[in-house]
């Protein structure tokens, strides 16, 4: 497919909504406001598409220096310079405890937790006063950013497609709906998408509200056909919905809603850029350093309970027990970035993290050998630089929607690197011919897996490595975006002319 789209491919533009901006501002020694790349597969994906086929990018401000540009700029979008152009802004502010219970009560502490299915049942969750309250202001907040869509798109009518991002944002598309009735509105999901009985936890309200929020869309996107499927199993089994698996459409309320998957995927030329950089070889120094001529286990992870770090850990530490020849000829380094520490949960979490570290160390490291490496920053040049270094990738989420990180390594590692793989990850559908697969509940299965990537011969690293490789490659944030062009294209085509 061609690597670039058409404008006339889009005649109104293309306007995306998301909770997160793909740059955030920060003041400068002189009171300016400068732009930092964000973090996340998101904007890593979407940068480059944005910049070159024009459209808005509307978020919400985040960081006190988005809500400064937004009391300097008011509801005129912010134009930021990248590589192949300019990205066109605008942020949207809210109230702090409005944007707080919509961000971590209902967005992080449940749908997070529903989706990635982390909930302790027994104990948690516990739905009360407080959740009726933070799903007011989920409401609150979809509803704004419904009203803003509106203002950016009412003008053209169907003809500038809405593309909604993710678990923030499943409340939008009946207000949007009601506001521009002719307009094409498509959400995507980033994260994994629960089975019913999972889905039966939430109140049956805000159960079925979600659902029927997301049947307001004329498309839904998956990272995978298994979390598509899981969405039409819910809507079937809580709703009553009519659903055709084979053919992705349901029927709900004189409508029918098609939901397709499409795998995102990297920008291999702008990473690999980074990875040619001065300063990822500054980041290569610095882990010579610390490997000294060992093998390297790489991980790279937000400080995330979904990411399974802590049985990542224990696997580690079960490998060294089971095959003590590898003490002292082999590092873990864990590139970790903090998450989310507001919510009580993800401090835990963190602390259960460092606690394993140090405890591993204390028992099995020596005075010149330290088995784990863990450094709690966001940096992530020196995460790619990382990524061409390692002799085996270890990726084993409890659930992802996707995980970048477990594509970004295959592009750029120039070792023939293992990568060892949950199942599941919604990579897994495209790499796991390639990788070895894993239980991410299983420690020793884990831990013979690193075990046998460490062993594994050449040849057969070198054929895995390729074939990763190449699967990467075929694929782009273009081709991703390309492909769901295919299917909105028949709906812009009926679309009025813009006035």
């Amino acid at each position: 497919m061609n690597e670039s789209l058409d404008r006339d491919t889009l005649p109104g533009g293309l306007v995306i909504a998301s909770n997160r901006g793909p740059v955030t501002f920060q003041r400068g020694p002189d009171g300016e406001l400068i732009p930092k790349r964000g973090a996340g597969g998101l904007v890593t994906a979407l940068t480059h598409v944005m910049a070159d086929t024009g459209g808005l990018w509307l978020a919400a401000a985040i960081t006190p220096g988005d809500r400064e540009m937004v009391r300097r700029q008011g509801s005129e979008p912010i134009e930021i310079p990248v590589e192949q152009g300019a990205l066109r802004l605008r942020y949207l502010t809210f109230e702090r405890e409005t944007y707080d219970r919509y961000y971590n009560r209902i967005s992080n502490w449940m749908f997070w937790f529903l989706q990635h299915s982390m909930w302790n049942l027994p104990q948690h969750p516990r739905f009360d006063r407080e959740t009726r309250i933070s799903w007011d202001a989920y409401r609150r907040v979809n509803r704004r950013f419904a009203e803003a869509l509106a203002e950016e798109t009412a003008d053209a009518g169907g003809a500038t497609p809405v593309v909604l991002h993710d678990y923030h944002l499943m409340l939008v598309a009946p207000h949007l709906r009601a506001l521009v009735p002719d307009g094409f509105i498509y959400h995507f999901t980033h994260i994994p998408w629960c089975q019913p009985d999972l889905m039966r936890v939430l109140p049956a309200r805000m159960g079925v509200e979600t659902l029927e929020g997301m049947l307001a869309n004329d498309l839904l996107g998956f990272q995978a056909v298994r979390w598509a499927r899981n969405f039409m199993w819910c809507c079937q089994d809580l709703l009553r919905a009519e659903v055709d698996f084979e053919t992705g459409l349901i029927r709900y309320q004189d409508r029918q809603i098609r939901v397709r998957h499409y795998p995102i995927s990297i920008d291999v030329e702008s990473i690999r850029a980074i990875v040619a950089s001065e300063e990822a070889a500054q980041h290569l120094a610095w882990l010579d350093g610390i490997l000294e001529g060992r093998k390297l286990v790489l991980r790279i992870d937000r400080m995330e309970l979904s990411k399974n770090i802590v049985r990542g850990l224990q696997a580690f530490e079960e490998m060294l027990k089971e095959h003590p020849e590898w003490r002292g000829k082999v590092t873990h380094v864990a590139l970790l970035y903090p998450s989310r520490r507001a919510l009580w949960e993800y401090r835990a979490y963190e602390a259960e993290v460092l606690d394993n570290c140090d405890r591993i160390n204390s028992d099995l490291g020596t005075d010149d050998w330290q088995p784990i490496v863990i450094i709690n920053e966001d940096n992530y040049p020196r995460a790619l630089a990382s990524l061409t270094r390692y002799d085996v990738l270890l990726v084993n989420p409890i659930a992802d929607g996707m995980n970048l990180v477990s594509k970004e390594g295959p592009a750029v590692n120039r070792t023939d690197g293992v990568l060892v793989l949950s199942r599941n990850a919604g990579s897994w559908y495209e790499l796991g011919h390639a990788a070895l697969t894993v239980n991410p509940y299983d420690v020793s299965e884990m831990a013979e897996a690193i075990h046998t990537a460490l062993t594994m011969e050449p040849q057969d690293r070198a054929t895995r490595a390729e074939l990763l490789a190449e699967v990467v490659e075929r694929n782009s944030p273009w081709k991703w975006l390309s492909h769901q062009l295919e299917d909105i294209s028949p709906y812009l085509s009926r679309a009025p002319a813009r006035s």
